[in-house]
């Protein structure tokens, strides 16, 4: 099956509308451009001359990212994090991304997280609700001490109600 190759100067103002459209990291461009059969040399020139025409940064990206699956895909930061690395991001920009999200918009993510999975019931009803609850809340990526603060801010407010 033969792939339909694009001109460079083609592909150059459809990555422009693309990234225009929505934000995109240089790994994803990249990857597109050698599905389109782009050689190297011009890769590099469109990627070049998309990042100088702001329409890539991988920046604004991974912190779009981060809030995007923090809030709608109720993800931890650790698996943001996993994440933006496969999507070779660079580190020092995950870090700044991933500390500069608000602690308390975590932990309330965290407690919805927990709610929807316990059904609204009390969560420490056994021992081994509790681990598969936690465990749960680990696969989404968030780490273990916000667990445990989100699992006891659930059960006050059960109790309070």
């Amino acid at each position: 099956m033969n792939k339909k190759t694009i001109k460079p100067e083609n592909a150059l103002s459809r990555l422009a509308d693309l990234c225009a459209r929505s934000e995109q990291c240089s790994y994803e461009v990249s990857e597109k451009l050698k599905k389109w059969g782009i050689s190297t040399t011009d890769s590099s020139r469109i990627l070049k001359t998309l990042k100088e025409g702001r329409y890539i940064d991988d920046f604004r990206y991974a912190a779009a990212y981060a809030a995007d699956k923090l809030r709608f895909s109720g993800w931890g930061k650790r698996k943001i994090a996993l994440m933006l690395r496969a999507k070779r991001i660079p580190a020092e920009h995950i870090q700044h991304v991933i500390s500069n999200i608000d602690p308390d918009e975590y932990l309330q993510q965290a407690v919805t997280l927990l709610k929807s999975r316990c059904h609204g019931t009390s969560i420490l009803k056994s021992r081994e609700e509790t681990i598969k609850i936690v465990r749960f809340g680990m696969q989404r990526g968030f780490e273990y001490d916000i667990l445990v603060k989100a699992i006891k801010a659930i059960e006050k407010h059960a109790q309070d109600s």
